[in-house]
């Protein structure tokens, strides 16, 4: 473990791991995670203008038996008013604050990632820092598929940015359908799953661009399974142009 400091102030600090049969917290109201394994480069940013984190090659494996494998994550962000670093004690605490920034406060940031297994971030849900949109999402949609490629900023709060850009790859993307409510106080319209698609995705707050291209292997249509077989799909929204 080795930190930077600044004018007497702590600002950047990485951490190598390797440890067996732990229970972590990442936060004040997550729940634990417990890993029989885990290794990996940690590293946390807070110099006053900026913070971040970033996790180098870093594999884990729950005591479920779910495997995350290896590979890098990183995010920055920058908070609408100065915010004074951090007095840290360890890796642990570090990574610990996370879970309880400020969100409304971030002004801008970006991220980007290797891979994320989402059936498995859907499993951790609840004791990892996620945003409560993306975890109302994964709730939600229940996916399957890894994200590939990941990179993306955003200017305002995560939560609601007014405006961001994501560019990514998804292999073997599923997700559930929802079929349609009909109380007549709240009507929700239902939802067709998919099953097994690949696709890239340029996506920007004005619809520059979607999901380019994709191989469906099937639309499921409801719980019953009722589906349409493989298609290939190709969509491109441009001022208002679409092509399928």
């Amino acid at each position: 473990w080795w930190t930077q400091w600044r004018d007497g102030q702590w600002i950047e600090s990485t951490t190598d791991l390797q440890l067996a049969d732990v229970s972590l917290r990442l936060g004040k109201d997550l729940a634990p995670l417990d890993v029989t394994h885990l290794q990996g480069r940690l590293e946390w940013l807070d110099d006053g203008e900026q913070q971040g984190f970033a996790a180098r090659q870093v594999s884990f494996r729950t005591a479920e038996g779910w495997a995350w494998p290896k590979g890098d994550v990183e995010a920055r962000w920058r908070l609408s008013a100065p915010m004074a670093a951090a007095q840290v004690q360890d890796a642990a605490s570090q990574a610990a604050s996370v879970a309880g920034l400020p969100w409304h406060r971030i002004r801008d940031g970006q991220f980007k990632a290797d891979a994320l297994d989402l059936a498995l971030l859907a499993r951790l849900g609840e004791r990892v820092p996620l945003s409560r949109p993306v975890r109302a999402l994964l709730e939600d949609l229940k996916p399957q598929g890894v994200i590939r490629g990941l990179h993306g900023q955003w200017t305002g709060s995560p939560d609601a940015p007014s405006r961001y850009e994501l560019h990514t790859a998804i292999d073997d993307l599923s997700v559930d359908s929802e079929p349609a409510h009909q109380d007549p106080r709240h009507p929700v319209a239902g939802r067709p799953g998919i099953r097994h698609a690949s696709a890239t995705l340029d996506a920007t707050e004005r619809g520059g661009s979607a999901a380019q291209a994709a191989r469906l292997a099937g639309v499921v249509f409801d719980e019953t399974g009722g589906a349409l077989p493989g298609v290939d799909v190709r969509i491109r929204d441009a001022a208002g142009r679409s092509q399928a």
